[in-house]
């Protein structure tokens, strides 16, 4: 058996070696491609935002300056027309502050991202430029809406005179702002065409990369086949014994389960069926007692046990209906029992109806089925006993009836704010079937009872930790 598994294992390691060597180069190109395409992508987008900046900026301001030199002409060539006159000039002048107010000067800083050191002092000259722009458009406009209030009178042609020479040095200082923006438009395709070309060099170092580990991978390709094909004969034979093997194996397990899953079945529908008829002939004996009840209502004392004896039965009965009910055939839900439990009490023998207010704070713990049922003969013992003596003449009161978690255990509370019942005390020594069950149940969980009586009557119970399944 050894001869036959060491072969596989030999083949095996080869495989996954050239595989893995196989892998490994694929990622290495993968990498190396991925950081080439980022800085190829950077290098794009920054060419792009350059470009976009440059059209916005430099050509918007080019295009309005040609309508500024436009402007200006036509001005100057009204100023040479004596026949012009006054108004003659004042529209062309206006019209020539109007144009040269449109530009949006250019922020210096702005061109940072392409003048690099900017050797031809292109950011202090165009500062000094839009300075001495923004100046000579003041000053202009300040004249030209002098000169139109002033109107055709010394005054005015004052002023228009001298917006004409204002006028005139503003035409000769467009033509060097107008050199200026050539010139930085002349550094920025300079840049421009520096960035090409370090992006041409990139893109055939990648090139280069690319085709060397393409071979490289290309001939890991080859010998991967290779020994694929020697090895595909052995490996096919091992793969035919595996699922001849895990073909066998896989049936018999199916037939386990199958029966497995029948027994469990056939269990669940066993254990339910167990309770709904426990729960069933426990119903039947409370409503016999009932009966009989009926026959002997003559005798008090006769028709009291009966009393006790079918609400003890139905408490039973309870906990056989939530099993059968229920998904979890182990544990049962101490707050929805005990809730059903004290309200079917209190709804029955709280007279006159409705005068009895019950308070429940029940800890939700799921307890054994067993464990439970005697918690709820205690309280149906306890609740029974206060609705019986504590409110006498029908005088309303509080019953509260409590199941709290506590560090080393749990504790059960049974309390009311009626009359104190002479009898509550003796329920640690009275030989009276309620007492004697209560002392019974509560010595076999392993609890403590005590018993208060300064304002209504508090019956609290200690409970070891040991009883629940999971609280």
């Amino acid at each position: 058996m050894a001869s036959e598994r060491n072969p596989g294992g030999i083949v095996g390691g080869r495989q996954y070696g050239f595989l893995l060597a196989f892998l490994s180069i694929a990622a290495a190109i993968g990498v190396l491609l991925s950081i080439q395409y980022r800085e190829i992508s950077e290098l794009l987008a920054m060419m792009e935002k350059r470009q976009s900046f440059f059209e916005k900026n430099i050509f918007e301001q080019a295009t309005a300056l040609n309508r500024v030199v436009f402007a200006s002409g036509a001005f100057r060539m009204a100023d040479a027309e004596a026949e012009a006159g006054f108004q003659g000039r004042l529209g062309p002048g206006l019209s020539l502050v109007n144009h040269a107010r449109i530009p949006e000067l250019i922020d210096p800083s702005s061109l940072d991202p392409f003048l690099g050191e900017d050797p031809l002092f292109l950011r202090e000259r165009l500062q000094r430029s839009n300075e001495a722009y923004l100046g000579a458009i003041a000053e202009m406009g300040r004249l030209i809406e002098a000169a139109d209030a002033a109107g055709d009178g010394d005054e005015g042609r004052r002023l228009m005179g001298d917006f004409s020479r204002a006028a005139r040095d503003l035409h000769e200082s467009l033509s060097a702002r107008s050199a200026l923006f050539n010139q930085i438009e002349n550094v920025f395709y300079s840049e421009e065409n520096k960035l090409q070309a370090e992006m041409q060099a990139l893109l055939r170092e990648t090139a280069n990369g690319f085709l060397l580990l393409t071979g490289l991978l290309a001939a890991t390709a080859v010998l991967y086949l290779r020994s694929r094909l020697r090895i595909g004969a052995e490996l096919e034979r091992h793969r035919r014994g595996l699922e001849d093997l895990v073909a066998a194996r896989t049936e018999e397990l199916a037939r386990a389960n199958l029966r497995l899953t029948d027994a469990l079945a056939e269990r669940e529908m066993l254990v339910r069926e167990v309770h709904h008829r426990v729960k069933n002939n426990l119903s039947m004996i409370s409503g016999l007692i009932s009966l009989q009840r009926s026959e002997a209502a003559d005798a008090v004392g006769v028709d009291s046990a009966f009393d006790g004896l079918a609400q003890r039965v139905q408490a039973i009965a309870m906990i056989h209906e939530q099993l059968y009910r229920s998904e979890n055939l182990r544990g049962v839900s101490s707050r929805d029992y005990i809730d059903r439990l004290c309200r079917g009490l209190v709804d029955s023998l709280a007279n006159p109806p409705g005068s009895v207010t019950l308070e429940l704070d029940v800890h939700d713990a799921e307890l054994p089925a067993e464990v439970l049922l005697n918690l709820g003969l205690v309280i149906n013992e306890l609740v029974v006993n206060a609705l019986k003596h504590a409110f006498p003449g029908g005088r309303p009161g509080i019953l509260r009836v409590r199941l709290s978690a506590e560090e080393d255990g749990y504790r059960l509370s049974v309390e009311d704010d009626g009359t104190p019942s002479p009898g509550a005390s003796s329920i640690l020594r009275s030989g009276s079937m309620g007492s004697v069950i209560v002392r019974g149940i509560i010595e076999q969980l392993g609890g403590t009872l005590s018993v208060e009586t300064s304002s209504g009557t508090r019956l609290s119970i200690r409970l070891p930790a040991s009883l629940t399944l999971r609280g």
